[in-house]
């Protein structure tokens, strides 16, 4: 259990969760995405929020290494909310 969350890295592995990251001990505000699609979102309540686009993204004042990389699992199992414009 690498990453504390209560499950064995296999079974994470076996379920197409990530075994290295406690996706769902996300803080709300944190920013994430999948590995496989650019989009980058910020998770509050469950719920992901599409960040329009880079400008948006700098001027919120973002850094690109605040991203999380979740299972793609994980991030379709969050209801899609509004764009962040």
């Amino acid at each position: 259990d690498s990453d504390g969350d209560g499950y064995s890295d296999g079974q994470e592995v076996k379920d197409d969760y990530s075994p290295t990251l406690a996706e769902n001990k996300l803080k709300d505000g944190a920013l994430i995405k999948s590995a496989s699609e650019p989009a980058v979102y910020q998770l509050k309540n469950k719920t992901k929020y599409p960040i329009k686009d880079e400008n948006t993204f700098i001027k919120r004042g973002w850094k690109w290494g605040e991203i999380k990389i979740v299972s793609e699992k994980f991030l379709f199992s969050l209801q899609m909310g509004e764009e962040i414009k």
